[in-house]
């Protein structure tokens, strides 16, 4: 267990309320801390090492670097084949998708120029899977606006960091050791739902471990000055961090702007 984990449910335990570890998808306990970037031992089980793996096996093609710009629309057919077909309730149905590949230079060109191309895949069944802000988006640049209700009742969970600093032991410090080492092991590896509320209607807030990486701290910590910041960070590995996660009551929106990038309208609730 790494030391923010151990910290936060050593807590959780001399308060005598709700802590333990949380179970994880990966092959092995061992870890670098940089999930957010990546497992580049290929231990956890994200969908790049488990089912678009397996779809590659059975002849799917994978396109990286591709952004989608908007489902293709053609005429409803029936919903299912044989005797009891029945027609779509809808004039319209996804028959594919228009992309587009990010700019890249083209190679051994005399002079550097960004080409994008223009790709169409047509397809019986398409799946929009783009996250709670792109998936809207998408869907209204294709004119899909199911009644009004694409774009609408966004929930982000919206969430607070908290870092606590401890002091090393004097073995520690002989070893050349933190007193937690904050940005190296297993993010998430423990949590807590004891203020989660679920007898009051479970908007509440659970607590857990995020990863810890010196640049992202860096990025995202306030301070009051230069000075302060780098001494934070050159205490860092002295330090523990937790997030807390709060569920939204409320809820937000997402439109889209004249170019068809989305448009995020929230604010906590």
């Amino acid at each position: 267990m790494s030391g923010p984990n151990a910290r936060l449910l050593q807590g959780l335990q001399q308060l005598g309320v709700h802590g333990e570890q949380l179970p994880r998808n990966c092959l092995s306990q061992r870890c670098s801390a940089y999930c957010n970037f990546g497992c580049r031992s290929g231990h956890k089980q994200s969908s790049d090492v488990t089912w678009l793996v397996d779809a590659v096996r059975l002849g799917a093609h994978v396109l990286t670097g591709v952004e989608a710009q908007r489902v293709l629309l053609g005429p409803a057919g029936s919903t299912e084949s044989g005797s009891d077909a029945q027609v779509h309730p809808r004039s319209q149905q996804a028959a594919g998708v228009l992309a587009l590949s990010a700019a890249r230079i083209t190679p051994g060109a005399a002079t550097a120029s960004l080409q994008q191309l223009q790709l169409t895949v047509h397809a019986p069944l398409v799946v929009a899977s783009c996250g709670s802000i792109h998936t809207p988006a998408l869907l209204l640049r294709s004119g899909i606006t199911g009644g009004g209700n694409v774009g609408r009742h966004l929930r982000l969970h919206p969430a607070a960091g908290v870092i606590s600093f401890f002091e090393p032991t004097a073995e520690q410090t002989a070893a050349g050791q933190g007193a937690v080492e904050m940005y190296q092991g297993v993010s998430m590896g423990v949590f807590s739902h004891a203020a989660a509320g679920w007898q009051e209607g479970g908007y509440g807030a659970m607590v857990s471990v995020p990863a810890a990486h010196p640049g992202l701290l860096a990025a995202i910590c306030p301070d009051s000055s230069p000075g302060a910041l780098k001494q934070m960070m050159l205490h860092l590995r002295n330090g523990a961090g937790c997030v807390v996660f709060a569920r939204d009551s409320g809820s937000g929106s997402v439109s889209i702007d004249g170019v068809g990038w989305p448009v995020i309208s929230y604010w906590p609730d």
